[in-house]
């Protein structure tokens, strides 16, 4: 439970707090999918495709927000990030235990999964899913870009950047899933992220950060521009992996 007040309490910060459900993909009442450069646009993190919460953010704004300690808390096993905990607990080859119910029986037989986010933002939600964590926890995905693709204001999709200059090939790591199937996805559709492993994190140096781009051009047919910020991004990696 600690988990989840972090991460309300994280976004009550960023100024606007409002629930929605996952169906309405981020479009509040009466609010039309119309972006415009420097105007208030909403975005949605979803867990689970359960958890929704929004902001409110000035649309082509680089904007970046933590959910703190979400390191230890996932670190420690905590259900928020693995909703099965996190060992793979399958003991088909075991004797039943004398009085042990089916549903006992079940729970510890459940896969070792990790949380799944997505981005949601004016009735979009991104496609693909990604993983902050593997399971069990030995790789963390600490930083995740959501770029929301506009054309003539109206948001038409969201995906997901992985274009981290310093990391190098075999550092990347799985951690895409298909956002109907929950399957995983390949390397070539965004499947993979920079990945570094739990014995280079500590602290608040491996929470979970989001951060939101806008790419295409506004109802008044300007261009976005804070996609030119990803690439400082991977200064993030570098004393990571270097």
């Amino acid at each position: 439970m600690k988990a989840v007040f972090s991460l309300r309490l994280v976004l009550f910060c960023l100024v606007c707090y409002q629930n929605f459900k996952a169906s309405e993909a981020c479009l509040p009442d009466g609010a039309q999918n119309k972006v415009e450069i420097g105007k208030d646009t909403y975005v949605c993190l979803i867990v689970n495709n359960e958890n929704v919460r929004s902001i409110k953010l000035k649309a082509d704004e680089f904007s970046r927000f933590v959910i703190p300690n979400s390191f230890n808390l996932s670190s420690s096993c905590d259900d928020f990030f693995f909703p099965n905990g996190c060992e793979n607990s399958t003991n088909s080859n075991s004797e039943e235990p004398a009085g042990q119910t089916q549903q006992s029986q079940a729970e510890e037989s459940s896969p070792c999964e990790s949380s799944l986010l997505s981005v949601a933002s004016m009735g979009v939600t991104s496609q693909l899913q990604r993983a902050y964590v593997d399971c069990p926890p030995q790789h963390y995905f600490p930083v995740q870009t959501a770029v929301i693709t506009v054309d003539m204001g109206a948001v038409t999709a969201i995906t997901w950047d992985n274009e981290y200059e310093s990391c190098p090939s075999s550092d990347f790591r799985n951690n895409g899933y298909n956002g109907t199937t929950g399957q995983a996805v390949s390397s070539d559709i965004g499947g993979e992220s920079c990945a570094i492993p739990i014995g280079k994190c500590s602290g608040s140096s491996c929470d979970l950060t989001l951060y939101i781009v806008w790419r295409g051009r506004d109802v008044n047919g300007n261009y976005f521009g804070s996609t030119t910020f990803t690439g400082a991004i991977s200064e993030y990696f570098t004393s990571f992996l270097t």
